[in-house]
């Protein structure tokens, strides 16, 4: 069984207790143990009937008060210990902007380093940081021993992670995670988690926001994707409520993706739609001419 001073400095090093606070607890604790009536009141009833008869009393209960009191200091050392984990799980981390402007490195949370390039923010607690990204590029190192549970959330996917290296691009395309050490679990959407390891490809989580499905369906526009796949993310991003002007823009771009094609039919289709859903678009004018050169 380990002595009070044993147990002392092992709740120093639990609760990072300076050495004067440990000295106030060693007093407090001998104090209140060393007060004890009962064994005052024991000792005071047993008389004088035999010359020998209090030493050994006092020597049995001296054994039982040792005992008592490392009972009570194991009892005091836990709960030391356990506030000191409370207190590590429910400190709030201190919420930090991340900047596409100032790329940087992240130290503030222990067992935690954070290289970002992008607009994000961290919050959460030291133990259980949370990290939402908006856009860009983020490496993030979490030390394994430390078994803090950090997550990334973008608007496309989460990253969860206990003890890992990995990187976490946020596009116009998507989401794309990868790991350089470790394992971490990666949920697209509101879909079902997916282990990644070193030795997988990334994962890369399409964009489920209407509004970022139109911004992928751009992207790959601009650089020449094919039509199918243009026209892919445009369908997705219709078929999810979305507020009228967003749905406009979305028929409008679809058709304009049409029309370049050269797939003429689909792009009357199209343009009807438009006209039909839309009657006070804002390309209407627009869209009248084409159905009437064609």
């Amino acid at each position: 069984m380990a002595t009070l001073s044993e147990l002392l400095a092992a709740a120093r090093a639990a609760s990072e207790a300076s050495p004067e606070e440990v000295a106030r607890l060693r007093v407090a604790l001998l104090t209140e143990l060393d007060a004890d009536p009962e064994l005052a009141a024991r000792l005071h009833g047993l008389g004088a009937a035999e010359p020998d008869a209090v030493q050994r009393v006092r020597a049995r209960l001296g054994r039982s008060l040792a005992r008592r009191r490392q009972r009570a200091a194991v009892g005091a050392m836990v709960a030391v210990a356990a506030v000191a984990l409370l207190s590590l799980l429910l400190r709030p981390a201190p919420p930090v902007l991340l900047d596409a402007a100032h790329p940087g490195t992240l130290r503030t949370l222990p067992g935690v380093v954070i290289h970002h390039a992008g607009d994000g923010r961290v919050a959460g607690t030291e133990a259980a940081p949370r990290v939402a990204w908006e856009q860009g590029d983020l490496d993030v190192e979490v030390d394994p021993a430390r078994g803090i549970d950090l997550v990334v959330a973008t608007p496309d996917a989460r990253v969860e992670v206990v003890g890992t290296v990995f990187q976490v691009r946020c596009d116009a395309l998507g989401t794309h995670v990868g790991v350089t050490r470790g394992k971490v679990a990666v949920a697209c959407g509101d879909g079902p988690a997916r282990s990644l390891v070193p030795d997988e490809q990334p994962i890369t989580c399409l964009p489920h926001d209407p509004g970022r499905l139109l911004g992928r369906a751009r992207t790959l526009r601009a650089q020449g994707a094919p039509v199918d796949e243009v026209l892919a993310s445009l369908d997705a991003a219709l078929a999810v409520s979305s507020p009228l002007d967003l749905a406009s823009e979305l028929v409008s771009t679809r058709l304009a993706v049409l029309v370049e094609a050269g797939r003429t039919g689909e792009a009357r289709a199209t343009a009807r739609r438009y006209l039909e859903d839309f009657p006070e678009g804002t390309r209407r004018a627009e869209v009248e001419a084409f159905l009437r050169r064609r």
